[in-house]
């Protein structure tokens, strides 16, 4: 789908899409790299940013390929960030193939109320815990998650005991219902936290 990312190596595809239809081009990189390309791309569609009333432009631009063979993936890929893209609240928005490879894209194409419902199931009770006691369960875990998991890493950051972390963690998992030792559990407290 992708080739070496090596400037100049290759092309990149852009889609564009607005009331008027999607637009798709194959564009040379000359030199440059992917990023570089979507931050010319990005430069060129805020001039006409002024113009625009109530429209916007949604780029996006794929990985770079070096031959024929992955020109399809590369329109699909574009499409596919072209969609999140959409989903920005600016005037102008951009999304590349790297972007799409991170969870916080993924997150970004979640509708606001599901987003909400997920953080607050996951992390409401501990949000109001420390709202109510003056704790910091929500940046102790946040912190935990930050580190790995590693207890004297958390302790060391937050500048507190080990037994301190341990009886905060310990507390979140009450309050949650949900187990510090698993990768699942994690991966959610993980998200949820990402989710604001």
């Amino acid at each position: 789908m992708t080739g070496s990312g090596a400037a100049g190596s290759g092309v990149a595809a852009s889609g564009y899409a607005g009331s008027a239809g999607e637009a798709v081009a194959l564009v040379p990189l000359a030199g440059n790299s992917a990023a570089e390309l979507a931050e010319h791309l990005v430069r060129g569609a805020r001039i006409l940013e002024a113009g625009l009333g109530e429209e916007r432009i949604s780029l996006g631009v794929s990985s770079v390929t070096t031959g024929p063979a992955g020109l399809n993936g590369l329109i699909e890929e574009a499409r596919h960030a072209r969609s999140l893209a959409s989903l920005g609240t600016g005037k102008v928005s951009v999304v590349t193939g790297d972007d799409v490879s991170s969870h916080r894209t993924l997150l970004a194409a979640i509708p606001d109320p599901l987003r909400r419902s997920f953080r607050s199931r996951l992390l409401g009770r501990l949000e109001a815990y420390d709202a109510t006691n003056q704790t910091e369960l929500l940046e102790t875990l946040e912190t935990f998650l930050e580190e790995s998991g590693s207890w004297a890493a958390t302790a060391d950051r937050l500048h507190v005991h080990v037994n301190t972390l341990r009886y905060r963690l310990k507390r979140i998992e009450e309050l949650t219902g949900r187990s510090l030792n698993s990768w699942d559990e994690r991966v959610d407290f993980l998200l949820a936290l990402r989710m604001r």
